[in-house]
């Protein structure tokens, strides 16, 4: 794949011409695991379980392994910053 484009360095325009080869660039997945939706959100496992038990995010679990839709993430990411307060309510089982 080739880029091209003008970048300012210094207050100087420099056209810049690069050759990427495709295989370089790791294609983006559809899909996050529990460890990376944990790692985004800095959150821990527990509270990821109690998000998918209060339904507020889809997932799907292959195998055992929970798999988020990244498009369904992003989506609660952006409905969670528009609410003034975050509305998702989790049931706490009592142990």
């Amino acid at each position: 794949m080739k880029l091209a484009g003008v970048i300012v360095l210094n207050g100087a325009r420099v056209a810049v011409d690069i050759e990427v080869d495709d295989d370089a660039i790791a294609p983006r997945s559809p899909y996050l695991d529990d460890a990376a939706l944990r790692a985004r959100w800095h959150c821990s496992a527990r509270t990821l379980s109690r998000i998918r038990d209060g339904r507020a995010l889809t997932f799907t679990a292959p195998r055992g392994k929970f798999l988020y839709a990244l498009a369904d993430v992003e989506a609660f990411e952006a409905q969670q910053r528009t609410e003034a307060r975050p509305r998702v309510r989790v049931a706490r089982r009592s142990t």
